[in-house]
């Protein structure tokens, strides 16, 4: 019987894994919700130019930052292959 002891910065990387996966849900569920609140103002906009400039601007910086993080994520699996080899 033989005991592998795991490299720290394989641990490191999984407590990172970890938290990303998990920061990734919870933005895409804040996202949703900030969504769902852009359509609330549209649908209740009642024709108010500035209400509806308000509703656009909700959606597109939510996909815009929702990008953000996606595009971060997508870099950083690169990163976590080559040093830790996930």
């Amino acid at each position: 019987m033989s005991v592998t002891i795991p490299s720290p910065v394989t641990n490191i990387l999984t407590i990172i894994n970890n938290f990303a996966g998990f920061f990734i849900g919870l933005s895409g569920a804040l996202a949703v919700v900030i969504v769902i609140y852009a359509g609330y103002l549209y649908m209740f906009s009642g024709g108010d130019p500035s209400k509806v400039q308000t509703a656009h601007k909700a959606l597109l910086y939510t996909a815009i930052g929702y990008g953000i993080i996606l595009l971060t994520w997508a870099g950083l699996i690169p990163l976590f292959k080559e040093i830790g080899g996930f």
